[in-house]
């Protein structure tokens, strides 16, 4: 009976014969769709064909489909002419991706316009919710609504929302929304004549949540970010960072990556600042004491790194770029998104190369591309160091005597063995054109090959070896220096040194083989069966005579070698542990069990010490320090790991002659998952003047931190850092965070010998972050 009334159902439906035919219990039905290659499908408790209007009527938990697309509700009309589609009660979508709820709604099947009620859109890759009392559909993937409530809360009174008037959503793209009114709960507390956010997890071009503090310096800032992707392998931020004392500066950072072995970070910021500093008594008080005065209104920093290559991949390239426009800037302009702390990390972290120190007064910025043959390698370099004491009306720009590197040419050959004699050589070759304003320039060529002889035997190696160092000077300007008489001008030099070393090592069993067999029972299981020490003692001999250098000009290091005659001497031991663990093995015909072996050192521990000869013949500074002292002091070194939660590292120096440890450097860390993570820190340096440690200042320096969890929600940090030599606190900042589903909040407190300040942020899901820092006293 059932069957023989949905056939009669689809062939009045398809024929579209006039008669309103009833049909009782569950009911299935195939809508007619010549839009579409495949016709939606019904299901409802009970269906009725209007054949006058040409509707389908269903009643009782609907359900229409078609691929992939599913709508549901208690109630649903289905015009097949027009192709509308009414829902009512319970409405839940899931069409085309977008995920729906309606208290009521009116669809075009065809072309996905319509309007909901009480309506609700989630975005899942972001966790966004956006409800509205009434949303138009206006096309595949935008929607309009109007009062509206958006979050990432989940429940019916979510902890934070944005309420809005009216606004527009597209799946996978942007929500913007007017006169936006914040609220915690139902409490209003901030407005906005308009905001605009991303629907989607991947790049999205619009503006981000602004950094927003208060500084004595500064005066009130707001930083407001504007980002813009330009493809798949490229984006750009803009920045407006207006400051109520000092201006508004612009910045613009481009970043890139073009290919899986090339990619650039690219940033500038300029300012027009409203304080100028003519004397030192208008900078501020850390700066006053530098001798140099800061007149610029007219600043700027431009930096940026690039690791990429040229016409092919062997021909490697990398830039850094580090050009300012005074000496302050860097240090008035550390914090944020602008300033020297962000820069210094993205650094780090996505090239693994730094910049010079925010204190120096010189900025260096470097080209090289580089190409290797197997056993060759040549490489170019040019190098431009920027002295900011010769800067704005400071000293005169034309007595910079900063030495320039434009350019210079490397070709080495790398260790290898000489035709088919057990000799190995190698050879470093170096050609560089050294230019400044005021002091010798010219050109140097610089030739260091080398012969080794490795003796190899079941007790160790030595490897003797001889080098000769040649070098050759074509100078330009020598008027500057009177000790340089001669334009043309050479030395060579030879050195001698050998080396021995041996191993010795012994393998103590634990627990022997794995005592369980690998089975499910045993997953995960883990023990230490076997440890290996390891001994290694080292020794090394240099000799590179005393050669006359006074003609030459003075470049770098390489035209004033000192003379070297030590023996120095070490011993090292590590521990290596073999640990065995129990693991899954997939196999096509199910899953297996295996014992999985890994090795890894654990501890290590070093000693040295050397001997200088020349200082025990020493016939110079007799006077300033009289005592000879050939030993060196003993150095230390204990590293112990057991990743990830304990690892410590110590260097000690032990003076022979006095008895005592002039410096000892220790960090000691421990951390349990997410529970906890802890420092404690302790670097020493004893006061002394000899002629090893000269004028060497008393040091001491005590570090302690770490974050722990209090909850699931709570996790409370501390950073402290004092000289208790000096009985000065260096800085100290303690925090307590707090991170709920939707939203964190995080409180700190912060205090150094400069400043203290006092930090809120807030964290909201998806929808960014609101930071506000208040300095409450300066030095």
């Amino acid at each position: 009976m059932k069957r023989k009334a949905f056939l009669e159902v689809f062939l009045l439906a398809m024929l579209g014969i006039c008669a309103m035919v009833k049909t009782p219990g569950a009911q299935e039905l195939s809508l007619p769709d010549s839009m579409q290659e495949l016709p939606w499908d019904l299901k409802a408790e009970s269906l009725e064909v209007d054949r006058e209007d040409k509707v389908v009527h269903a009643r009782g938990r609907v359900l229409l489909t078609q691929r992939g697309d599913a709508l549901q509700a208690d109630y649903m009309r289905y015009n097949w002419e027009s192709r509308w589609v009414y829902l009512r009660g319970n409405v839940q979508m899931n069409w085309g991706g977008d995920e729906l709820y309606a208290e009521e709604a009116e669809f075009d099947l065809v072309n996905k316009v319509g309007w909901l009620k009480q309506g609700r859109v989630f975005f899942e890759e972001t966790h966004v919710y956006v409800k509205g009392e009434r949303m138009k559909k206006t096309g595949p993937k935008t929607y309009e609504f109007e009062e509206a409530t958006v979050t990432s809360c989940d429940g019916e009174s979510p902890d934070w929302s944005l309420k809005t008037p009216r606004g527009r959503v597209t799946v996978d793209g942007y929500a913007r929304i007017w006169h936006p009114r914040f609220h915690i709960k139902d409490l209003p507390l901030l407005y906005s004549p308009y905001l605009t956010f991303s629907t989607k997890s991947d790049r999205s071009s619009g503006f981000l949540i602004p950094d927003v503090g208060y500084s004595s310096e500064h005066g009130a800032e707001v930083n407001l970010p504007y980002y813009q992707v330009l493809g798949e392998e490229q984006d750009m931020t803009l920045y407006l960072n207006s400051m109520s004392r000092r201006g508004v500066m612009l910045g613009a950072e481009y970043r890139t990556t073009p290919n899986p072995l090339s990619k650039g970070f690219f940033r500038a910021d300029w300012l027009q600042d409203d304080l100028v500093a003519e004397s030192e008594a208008g900078e501020p008080g850390q700066f006053a004491d530098d001798g140099l005065i800061r007149p610029n209104d007219d600043r700027y920093w431009v930096r940026s790194k690039y690791n990429g290559f040229l016409f092919s991949p062997e021909w490697l390239t990398k830039l850094d770029i580090d050009y300012v426009s005074d000496q302050n800037y860097l240090r008035e302009f550390d914090k944020g998104s602008s300033g020297y702390d962000e820069s210094l990390e993205t650094f780090l972290g996505e090239f693994g190369r730094d910049i010079d120190d925010q204190d120096d007064l010189t900025r260096t910025s470097v080209w090289t591309v580089n190409r290797n043959w197997g056993y060759y390698g040549l490489g170019s370099r040019l190098e431009y160091t920027q002295n900011l004491a010769y800067m704005n009306d400071n000293r005169d720009p034309d007595e910079n005597p900063t030495l320039q590197r434009l350019p210079e040419v490397t070709f080495d050959a790398y260790k290898q063995h000489l035709g088919r004699t057990p000799l190995e050589w190698k050879a470093e070759n170096e050609l560089t054109y050294f230019w400044r304003e005021k002091g010798v320039t010219g050109t140097r060529l610089d030739l260091y090959p080398g012969l080794s002889l490795p003796l190899n035997s079941i007790y160790g190696s030595i490897i003797p070896s001889v080098n000769w160092r040649q070098t050759l000077y074509l100078v330009d300007q020598i008027e500057d220096d009177p000790s340089v008489t001669d334009n043309e001008l050479d030395r060579g030099m030879w050195d001698f040194s050998i080396s021995a070393f041996s191993s010795v090592s012994k393998i103590f069993q634990l627990n022997g083989e794995m005592e369980m067999r690998p089975t499910e029972a045993t997953l995960g299981y883990s023990k230490w069966t076997k440890i290996k020490n390891t001994i290694q003692p080292r020794l090394r001999y240099q000799y590179l005579p005393e050669e006359n250098q006074a003609d030459l000009p003075i470049f770098d290091s390489v035209d004033d070698i000192d003379p070297v005659n030590e023996l120095t001497y070490s011993l090292t031991s590590f521990l290596t542990a073999r640990k065995e663990t129990v693991v899954n093995k997939a196999q096509a015909n199910g899953t297996e069990y295996e014992s999985v072996v890994r090795f890894f050192d654990f501890c290590r521990f070093d000693l040295e010490q050397s001997y200088d000869f020349n200082e025990a013949d020493r016939a110079d500074r007799l006077q300033a320090y009289p005592d000879k002292r050939p030993f060196s002091d003993v150095r230390a070194r204990l590293s112990f790991r057991f990743d990830p939660w304990l690892t410590y590292e110590s260097t000690t120096r032990f003076s022979p002659y006095e008895s005592m440890l002039t410096e000892h450097e220790n960090m000691l860390r421990l951390r349990s998952g997410n529970r906890y993570q802890a420092y404690l820190g302790y670097d020493y340096q004893a006061e002394m003047d000899d002629i090893n440690h000269p004028e060497q200042q008393e040091l001491s320096i005590f570090r302690l931190g770490g974050r722990l969890s209090l909850g699931p929600a709570w996790t409370a940090y501390l950073n402290y850092e004092t000289d208790t030599v000096n009985s000065e606190l260096i800085e100290r900042e303690i925090g307590l965070e707090y991170q709920d589903q939707c939203w964190g909040v995080g409180i700190s407190h912060f205090k150094s010998e400069e400043e203290t300040r006092v930090s809120l942020q807030i964290n909201l899901l998806n929808l960014g972050r609101f930071q506000q820092g208040i300095p409450l006293t300066d030095s």
